[in-house]
C-alpha cells in the first residue's frame, strides 16, 4: 500500500492541481488499515475525486459524479462554510446571492457536468443513503473497477454515525456543536425544512436564472426540480 506521502505526491503528478485520491484520509494506519479491500478493487485503487468543473484533459474516463438535492445541498454548503470553515459571514439571504457561493456556484458546477452526463455514472446521495450498497456497486463498476469484495465492510467503515464520532474524538468537541463538524448531519431534506419560505423563493428565482437548458434538464431527470 502506497504511503501517504506518495498518495499525496501521486495525485498531484497525475492532475496537475490538487484533487483527492478514492482514498480520502491521508492517515497511513488508515490507508494501511483498508489494504486488504482495496487491494481487491483492480485496476490500481487511485481514483481522482474532485468538487471543480468538468475538465476534459483530465476528466476523460469512468466519470462518476454525485449529485445532491439542491435544498439540501445549499443548505449543508452554507452550515460548511459558515460554521465548519468560519470562511463566509452574513445572512443565509447573502450566502445563496453570492456570487462566488450559493446557487451561482452550485449552478455553475451543473453546468459545466450536464453536458457530458450521458457518458457518466450518476449517482444521488439520496439514493446512496437510502441503498448503500446498491449505489455503492454501482459506482465501482461506474469507475470500472473489478470487486469481489464484501461492500458492507466498506459501509460499515463510511457510517455515518461512526464518521461523526472519530471528528469529535479528533477535535475533542461535544455534541452541542455539531454545526462546526464536516460530518454534520447528512439528513434528506433538511434544506426543504429549513429553509424559510422566502429563502426557498430566492433559490428557485436564481436556479431559473443562472442553470443552463441542459442543467434544467438534468435536474429534472433526477427530480430535483
Amino acid at each position: 500500500m502506497i504511503s501517504s506521502a506518495q498518495n499525496h505526491t501521486l495525485r498531484r503528478i497525475v492532475t496537475g492541481k490538487p484533487a483527492r485520491s478514492f482514498v480520502h484520509s491521508l492517515n497511513p494506519d488508515v490507508l494501511n488499515g483498508w489494504q486488504g479491500d482495496y487491494a481487491r478493487l483492480k485496476p490500481p485503487p487511485l481514483r481522482l475525486a474532485t468538487h471543480e468543473g468538468y475538465d476534459p484533459e483530465l476528466h476523460t474516463q469512468n466519470i462518476v459524479l454525485l449529485c445532491r438535492q439542491p435544498l439540501d445541498a445549499l443548505y449543508s454548503y452554507f452550515h460548511y462554510r459558515s460554521k465548519h470553515t468560519a470562511t463566509f459571514e452574513g445572512e443565509v439571504e447573502d450566502f445563496l446571492r453570492s456570487e462566488g457561493l450559493g446557487v451561482s456556484q452550485l449552478a455553475k458546477w451543473y453546468n459545466s457536468w450536464s453536458p457530458i452526463r450521458h457518458d457518466a455514472t450518476i449517482i444521488t446521495y439520496e439514493a446512496l443513503r437510502n441503498d448503500t450498497s446498491t449505489e455503492l456497486a454501482r459506482t465501482l463498476d461506474g469507475l470500472d473497477m473489478e470487486w469481489d469484495c464484501d461492500l458492507e465492510v466498506i459501509i460499515e467503515q463510511f457510517e455515518f454515525s461512526k464518521r461523526q464520532k472519530i471528528e469529535r474524538d479528533r477535535l475533542e468537541t461535544d455534541e452541542s456543536s455539531v454545526d462546526e463538524l464536516f460530518v454534520r448531519s447528512g439528513q434528506l431534506g433538511e434544506g426543504e425544512a429549513n429553509f424559510s419560505a422566502a429563502e426557498k423563493a430566492t433559490i428557485a428565482e436564481l436556479l431559473e436564472e443562472k442553470l443552463s437548458p441542459e442543467s434544467k434538464m438534468m435536474l429534472d431527470e433526477l427530480g430535483f426540480l
